[in-house]
């Protein structure tokens, strides 16, 4: 189950030698589960939207009481567009620094500089497409496979109470599961 608190941030990744792309992310606050991730050219007010209307689909339709991002522009009217209602259920934070515990955006910030450890022994990515396929199985490594320390030793997949029944061994539960999908 996700919380109630939920983190927005992107970044700048390398796509060609002289190209560059934006990595979106929207992480749970409790969970540290990545609820959704989208790469786009620019970081405008439809590219935010995207990514929060990606993490509302993937989320079941569910809606953080809290966005927390950084002082972008355009997450203002994309969280607007997305998550707003006359109840006002759903409120954004603008992160207020470093320093304010509860709405700071470090760990969406940490999430990224794990995603530029493995992207920087990559020598950055060929192009949109294989940004995007490298995205995506870097989300199920780290929501799935991957030990959080924070989490004590936990996956956040596991912390959101999502069982895939991948077995001991997780690297291969998946690549199973993936097969049977293939399957199907």
């Amino acid at each position: 189950m996700l919380g109630n608190i939920w983190h927005a941030d992107e970044m700048k990744i390398k796509t060609k030698p002289e190209d560059w792309a934006w990595l979106w992310h929207v992480m749970d606050n409790e969970t540290r589960y990545m609820v959704a991730n989208l790469i786009t050219k620019h970081r405008e007010d439809a590219d935010a939207e995207g990514i929060f209307k990606k993490a509302k689909v993937h989320s079941s339709g569910k809606k953080p009481e809290y966005m927390v991002t950084d002082g972008l522009q355009s997450y203002k009217g994309a969280f607007n567009k997305v998550f707003y209602d006359h109840h006002r259920s759903s409120r954004h934070v603008r992160a207020a620094g470093i320093t304010e515990a509860k709405s700071n955006n470090n760990m969406v910030e940490r999430l990224h500089n794990t995603v530029r450890d493995r992207e920087k022994v990559m020598r950055g990515l060929q192009n949109k497409v294989t940004a995007s396929e490298f995205n995506d199985g870097f989300k199920a490594f780290y929501n799935h496979i991957r030990p959080h320390m924070a989490l004590n030793g936990e996956t956040p997949a596991q912390r959101a109470g999502i069982d895939l029944k991948l077995g001991r061994n997780r690297w291969m539960g998946m690549i199973q599961k993936g097969a049977e999908h293939q399957r199907k």
